[in-house]
């Protein structure tokens, strides 16, 4: 093995269920082992597991993927490991001489995925079976991962799927940011992922890119740990929190209208620390996703109605400005620097709703099927709470 390291790298595995994460884990754990000390942890999901029972368990109680993977006899059982809590993480990583943590999760739980506390690296892996639209609609796996993975190429062509066409979309979302196409079944492309991550292991621990580098994600991470811990309301002045903490979903605020008949967004919540103080789990139970182009192209008025309500909402809750974004199916925010655009990108995540961003400016779905009462309302929502928190609570922090 290699010369032990202070700071375990730690990859995030993301993705869709059944794009190919714990294939890749399988794969990069047979060709790193045991030439790099690793170890692998696997969730369904942080956030739910915090409010509730795992039912994805064999007889024995063990997660199916922790199953598949120490069946495989790539790693000892020892280092495969089912998280049910954060600190299984850090505990994890106090192996004797680590180097590397894979951390798969399991569905789309972007959430924990790109928690600049809990992972360095972000992979983030897809199918190409949907195609190209697939690509166009963004979210932040597909933009903001540090590696993306275009999986199944295998069935591509006898689907008709052009590969050149997926690239150049990929390309269009991610700009220079690396992506490898592959077929995880037979391994192929395998080889470039563990070059790319090898790259990261021979740096020098001080060296090596983290995701906590970036110049918002200030060191407290207040958002964070207000969101992923059960003992959230110690953050709270306790005269401030007029209800006790509740393992129900944040409150479903009902629509209040003004006299001229339009959703009267900045007065439907009296108390935003109640708001959040009192729900722990996410504002959404699954993730809030970007609509396909062609949605937005055959409902073109439909479409422009719900951006207009969106962005009337988030300039009522926040002041903030809205822009239109040269993407269909985003509404833009105007931030006041990037400082507070990439927290606010990473809060928004927790609340399980897409969201991505360039430079100072966030972008938050949009779609012509958008119900008011609905998926409108979890956009609007989902912005409201968390800019509150950065300018009230987070921002006065900041020296």
């Amino acid at each position: 093995m290699n010369t032990p390291c202070k700071q375990p790298l730690r990859v995030s595995i993301a993705g869709p269920i059944g794009s190919g994460k714990t294939l890749l884990i399988n794969g990069l754990s047979k060709r790193l082992w045991p030439t790099h000390n690793l170890a692998v942890a696997t969730v369904e999901s942080l956030s739910s597991s915090l409010w509730s029972l795992c039912d994805s368990t064999d007889a024995a109680g063990l997660a199916k993927d922790v199953v598949f993977l120490q069946q495989q006899g790539n790693l000892p059982p020892e280092r495969i490991r089912s998280i049910a809590k954060l600190t299984a993480i850090s505990e994890l990583t106090e192996l004797p001489g680590l180097e590397l943590v894979f951390v798969e999760h399991g569905g789309n739980d972007l959430m924990t995925a790109f928690n600049a506390e809990l992972v360095d690296l972000a992979i983030y892996v897809v199918d190409t079976v949907s195609g190209k639209e697939a690509i166009d609609r963004g979210g932040t796996g597909i933009v903001h991962s540090d590696l993306l993975l275009l999986n199944k190429i295998d069935l591509t062509c006898s689907l008709g799927i052009s590969l050149a066409e997926i690239a150049e979309a990929v390309r269009q979302q991610r700009a220079e940011r690396p992506f490898v196409f592959t077929n995880l079944r037979r391994e192929v492309g395998l080889d470039e992922v563990v070059c790319w991550l090898e790259a990261y292991l021979l740096l020098p621990v001080e060296q090596r890119p983290s995701r906590q580098e970036q110049l918002a994600l200030v060191e407290e991470q207040w958002f964070w740990r207000y969101k992923m811990s059960r003992g959230a309301h110690t953050h709270f002045d306790p005269t401030l929190r007029k209800k006790p903490l509740s393992a129900a979903p944040m409150p479903a605020a009902p629509l209040h209208y003004a006299e001229d008949g339009q959703v009267a967004w900045d007065q439907m919540w009296s108390d935003f620390c109640d708001l959040a103080a009192i729900g722990g789990p996410p504002h959404r139970s699954t993730l809030l996703e970007p609509v396909f182009p062609a949605d937005v192209s055959d409902h073109p008025e439909a479409y422009e109605r719900i951006v207009a309500e969106i962005e009337r909402g988030i300039q009522l809750v926040t002041g903030l400005a809205t822009v239109q974004s040269p993407i269909p199916g985003w509404v833009g925010v105007e931030c006041e620097d990037e400082r507070m655009a990439i927290w606010l990108q990473q809060a928004i995540l927790a609340e399980n709703v897409s969201v991505r961003r360039a430079g100072s400016t966030l972008y938050l779905p949009a779609g012509p099927n958008f119900q008011l009462k609905m998926e409108v309302k979890n956009v609007i929502t989902a912005i409201a709470k968390t800019h509150h928190y950065w300018q009230e609570h987070l921002l006065r922090s900041i020296p």
